[in-house]
């Protein structure tokens, strides 16, 4: 076994050890929604999944609720006892919930994702589930608490939905933490290309030139026959290129690169890999040229387990994408989100930055394409930028945060932190921002005995202070709660069915 095969594995060895566990006091459940949550004569209903995690609840009339965002939320998210949420839980006596987004997961209002049932999948349809749920918990699960006190916990996506629900929602909640919440919505994001390249520049330069040169190389094999079908080898590709080659096909391959590079940066020293170093060693062991770059291929490939030929064709690719149903379909989560990515948040990782050493690999124009392609050609680039425009004056972005009592956590590494809210700090509204020193994405979201940073414990100090001190201006009396609820073990959560 080479060198590579024995980090990789070990890697792989140290993630299984923490997601292996099951998760006894988690309970799965479901809420009845509203398809339309704005049309009052629209009746229609779905079935919400939730779930619950009672494990250290004290009648303290305290919740956590976890927001899920675009995936399939999962036992670990409140169950995992070294994960930060559940540590707080324990020392406040909270329970713990953690609410998945319509149209990802098991939470499908309809029986497709077609275009007509993506009416209902929207930021704001999505925070009325959020606070019909809270308002719904409040009725059958503290029914004997006067006021029941909910703190928001959101990551990513989910961090920007959980300090949007905050300040719109302050009388049904006390406060929000925000992990790497992206609440600037921008439709070209080359800022992301542009925070990889500063992150490689700044851990490693020596790997960030290698990177460059291997990047140049790749992208000029691509302008010949030859170096096409090197290409396919190399990359193991299901297919080789078409000749003559098709432009979309090249585009389609240079952003899968691109996303390898991504995904490990934005893990980099956080919940999955080690720092950049490590990775760098990893990819530039004993090769050069493209050869590093297909060393970070197929070691991104094994680490995030798929391990599969790569299929070159964007026609194929469209023909995933396309796919409304969702039944065992790996594809719905992504067309989901770039459903929002189109209509409402933008997002599109390009290396528009200028000079970059990923090269001028992906253009903005292939991700508009994508939207015309996948759903119609009226989502046009006109139209993506409406929908952004429409949810920064909705929202505000990171210049206009209104809400109080809020933590907005980011790590100095992350890919996304320009898009998150870094220069927040509002002590007259207890709005704090908190930067992580080389953290990278939702990194204070990882399980405690994960990867940690010498920063995270400054952090957790902080967090910790400020939650004991949103909890104590929040404390009500709760003598009416009703004595038969004090044995945690019969505790039971309603659903909207009984």
């Amino acid at each position: 076994m080479n060198k590579n095969s024995t980090i990789v594995n070990n890697i792989m060895q140290i993630q299984s050890e923490a997601f292996k566990n099951t998760y006894q006091e988690v309970k799965t459940d479901w809420i009845s929604q509203r398809i339309d949550n704005f049309n009052p004569d629209d009746k229609r209903e779905f079935e919400q999944r939730y779930m619950s995690n009672l494990e250290f609840y004290n009648n303290s009339g305290l919740a956590f609720l976890k927001l899920g965002g675009e995936n399939g939320i999962t036992e670990s998210k409140i169950g995992n006892t070294m994960n930060p949420l559940l540590i707080l839980a324990k020392k406040y006596g909270a329970a713990c919930f953690c609410l998945e987004h319509r149209f990802f997961g098991a939470s499908q209002p309809f029986e497709d994702l077609s275009i007509k049932s993506y009416k209902y999948l929207t930021i704001n349809q999505s925070l009325a589930d959020i606070k019909n749920f809270i308002v719904h918990m409040n009725e059958v699960f503290f029914s004997g608490i006067e006021k029941p006190r909910w703190i928001l916990f959101g990551s990513s996506y989910s961090g920007a939905l959980a300090a949007w629900f905050r300040e719109m929602n302050e009388d049904l909640t006390i406060a929000a933490i925000v992990s790497s919440g992206v609440v600037q919505a921008e439709v070209d994001y080359y800022d992301h290309t542009k925070n990889l390249e500063y992150v490689l520049k700044e851990e490693n330069a020596p790997c960030a030139e290698t990177i460059r040169l291997s990047m140049k190389a790749l992208i000029e094999k691509t302008y010949t026959a030859d170096g096409r079908a090197e290409l396919g080898k190399v990359f193991n590709m299901c297919e080789p290129f078409t000749e003559p080659p098709i432009s979309k096909d090249i585009q389609f391959f240079l952003a899968n690169v691109l996303s390898v590079f991504g995904g490990f940066i934005q893990y980099a020293g956080g919940c999955r890999l080690p720092d950049v170093s490590y990775f760098c060693n990893l990819i530039i062991h004993d090769t050069d040229g493209i050869g590093i770059i297909w060393n970070a291929w197929k070691i991104h490939d094994k680490v995030f387990q798929s391990e599969e030929c790569f299929d070159p064709s964007y026609e194929n690719h469209l023909e995933d994408l396309s796919d409304i149903s969702f039944m065992d379909n790996e594809f719905a989560s992504y067309r989901s989100w770039l459903w929002l990515s189109c209509t409402e948040l933008g997002f599109f990782t390009t290396t528009n930055n200028g000079k970059s050493i990923f090269g001028s690999s992906v253009s903005l124009d292939y991700f508009i394409d994508k939207c015309m392609d996948v759903f119609d050609v009226q989502y046009d680039a006109e139209r993506v930028r409406d929908g952004v425009r429409n949810t920064l004056r909705t929202f505000g972005g990171y210049d206009n945060y209104k809400g109080s009592n809020t933590i907005f956590v980011t790590g100095s590494y992350d890919p996304w932190k320009s898009a998150c809210c870094l220069n927040c700090t509002d002590v007259t509204r207890n709005v704090y921002s908190f930067i992580i020193e080389g953290g990278s994405h939702c990194t204070d979201s990882c399980s405690v005995d994960f990867f940690n940073l010498p920063a995270l414990d400054d952090y957790r100090i902080f967090l910790d202070e400020k939650i004991e001190m949103f909890i104590a201006e929040s404390s009500t009396t709760n003598d009416s709660y009703n004595s038969k609820n004090n044995n945690n073990n019969n505790k039971t959560i309603k659903t909207a069915q009984q």
